[in-house]
């Protein structure tokens, strides 16, 4: 579990492995073939700055093994923007003065359909 493997590192010894990392830690995780959760500190490091290049070809590689030519899309269907949080990024925070509104049931449907009728030329770019 993501949690499990989280709680293995406090961030104090997080933080200095990340700054301790040296320039040839960075290069042995970029380039070895099975990689190992105590690499990303090196990848984390200011040592990596000199290696975006590598590290964006290294994402791509990556990204393209396990997802393939796919680009997916998706359009979330709000159904309230009633908040009891504040986070600061969202427009939803509960102290944003904003019309509050749940859908009811019917109109859960015709958003639904609307998504749903929608074809793929209205997203083209």
């Amino acid at each position: 579990m993501f949690e499990d493997l989280l709680n293995k590192y406090p961030w104090e010894i997080v933080k200095e492995r990340i700054y301790n990392s040296s320039i040839e830690d960075v290069k042995s995780a970029i380039y070895k073939d099975l990689k190992h959760p105590e690499d990303f500190f090196a990848l984390l490091s200011p040592a990596a700055d000199t290696f975006l290049e590598e590290l964006a070809v290294l994402s791509q590689k990556i990204t393209r093994m396990r997802f393939g030519n796919i680009i997916q899309l998706y359009a979330p269907l709000y159904i309230s923007n009633e908040c009891i949080n504040s986070c600061v990024y969202c427009g939803f925070n509960k102290k944003n003065e904003i019309k509050r509104v749940t859908l009811s049931h019917e109109m859960v449907e015709e958003e639904s359909r609307i998504l749903y009728q929608l074809d793929s030329d209205t997203f083209c770019f």
